[in-house]
């Protein structure tokens, strides 16, 4: 048997348990549980948090865990 099919037959078999591999992985892991979250979770309004310095700044930006004034 050339050496070319036996390369081609192992990496076949390594792909296979790759992506079995990944959907175990996935399932044990809650992946496939809410997969409508991902998609409405990005559009919930959340205080962004600060980046480091930017409160020094611009002072009357609200600042993360701190209630923002009226």
């Amino acid at each position: 048997m050339p050496i070319g099919i036996i390369l081609f037959v192992a990496w076949m078999a390594l792909e296979l348990v790759v992506v079995v591999g990944s959907i175990v992985w996935s399932s044990e892991q809650g992946q496939w549980k809410d997969i409508e979250k991902a998609k409405y979770s990005m559009l919930e309004d959340h205080e962004l948090a600060p980046w480091p310095g930017r409160e020094e700044k611009n002072p009357e930006l609200p600042q993360a865990g701190k209630p923002a004034k009226k």
